[in-house]
């Protein structure tokens, strides 16, 4: 293998160094200014990070949970602001909707927000098919619990909380059942679709088709 012309640099970030964000991108400007010489970048905490850290580790032995909370809260504050200095800012989800509401489509749209679960560990509520928790799983989960946010113009009421069982699946489902397709997996063909919150449309094709596959 041929040498590279240039010295292997290496390069490490940590404590203030990466104390904010400004921080963060001066240390990302270090070492774009550095190419294209091979690079080794070592990158620890932020700045207070491990301390906090430690306390978190001392407030759990000493059974304080409200300054383990207080900790935690700390360190979420300190990463959040982080993100929001480095994050470039797009459509927030209310101005995607608002504009969705003043569309053509308004009355035969449903918006799902969510993120995808990731299998394996979950919190201390087991998951259908998990820890001994009957209910439709597969090989890929469900895993931990996620939120999801639907917004219809066919909801039960102005505001719906929804305590029925679903996962992810449940949106494909729902898909499933609106169009009348077969389901794609096990999991999906046993799981419930999201109209426990709306009342779903015969006039739009629903109907025969959810009670074929439920």
């Amino acid at each position: 293998m041929p040498r590279s012309r240039h010295p292997l640099e290496i390069h490490k970030f940590g404590g203030a160094s990466l104390a904010n964000g400004v921080a963060i991108a001066h240390a990302v400007s270090v070492i774009r200014a550095r190419r294209p010489a091979p690079l080794v970048v070592v990158v620890s905490a932020m700045a207070g990070v491990t301390d906090a850290l430690l306390d978190l580790a001392g407030a759990a032995v000493r059974g304080d949970a409200d300054g383990a909370r207080a900790t935690l809260d700390r360190l979420a504050a300190q990463h959040r602001a982080a993100v929001a200095a480095l994050v470039r800012p797009g459509p927030r989800s209310d101005e995607l909707l608002q504009a969705i509401e003043g569309g053509r489509c308004a009355k035969r749209t449903m918006v799902i927000v969510t993120y995808d679960e990731f299998g394996g560990q979950w919190d201390h509520v087991s998951p259908p098919g998990q820890g001994g928790t009957p209910g439709p799983h597969d090989q890929w989960g469900p895993g931990t619990r996620v939120p999801a946010r639907l917004v219809s113009p066919w909801l039960h009421g102005p505001f719906v909380v929804d305590h029925a069982q679903h996962d992810t699946t449940s949106i494909l489902a729902t898909i499933e059942h609106r169009f009348g397709l077969a389901p794609l997996t096990t999991r999906d063909a046993a799981v419930a679709d999201l109209s426990s919150v709306f009342f779903p449309r015969p006039s739009f094709g629903w109907g025969h088709e959810r009670h074929h596959h439920r």
